[in-house]
């Protein structure tokens, strides 16, 4: 009697069917049409860029990103079986139709400096320069508005609005000797 099982090896297509893990460690039940036909995997393990364990020597470390439900994954499985499924990584969705969106969720990062590390998530754009971090938070109700963190102050600056009927614009700036209000005047320092 053969105790031969299907093996399936390298990347397949995949879109997240659920991402709402019990356990909080970055797992996701995934379609993979190409393996699975119609039925949803199992809990597909993340492929981390770092990860170790609390009960490690400098334990607790990590990083990892939840994808959205029907968001594009590759799946690969361990030792290439299909009930050991394994994440590793995102990709934008494969049809033509897609482009646009596509292109219209990477507009706010036109004109960054490429050399710098840029991290989007929503509608939240973080740039890291050196001892720099950057936050700028494009939703509509706060546009034009940067938040900057670089070890000496904390500066929120806000641009003029084209077409606004007043001036909304100002810099707010914290540091350990002074606190800086430029749009109203208001200077403690």
């Amino acid at each position: 009697m053969s105790n031969a099982r299907r093996e399936f090896w390298g990347k397949y297509r995949a879109q997240v069917e659920s991402n709402a893990d019990d356990y909080k460690i970055g797992r996701l039940k995934l379609r993979i049409p190409d393996v699975l036909g119609t039925q949803i995997s199992g809990w597909a393990l993340p492929a981390f860029p770092l990860a170790s364990a609390g009960t490690t020597p400098g334990g607790g470390t990590g990083l990892f990103f939840i994808p959205p439900k029907d968001a594009w994954v590759w799946a690969e499985f361990e030792h290439g079986n299909p009930n050991r499924p394994i994440w590793t990584g995102c990709f934008f969705p494969p049809e033509a139709q897609a482009l646009p969106m596509t292109m219209a969720a990477l507009a706010p990062l036109a004109g960054i400096d490429p050399n710098k590390g840029v991290l989007k998530v929503g509608k939240w754009v973080v740039t890291f320069d050196g001892d720099t971090l950057s936050v700028e938070h494009l939703q509509q109700v706060v546009p034009r508005t940067r938040l900057k963190l670089d070890g000496q102050s904390i500066k929120l600056t806000t641009e003029q609005v084209p077409g606004a009927a007043a001036p909304v614009c100002g810099v707010a700036e914290i540091s350990s000797s002074s606190v800086t209000i430029d749009g109203a005047a208001i200077n403690v320092g």
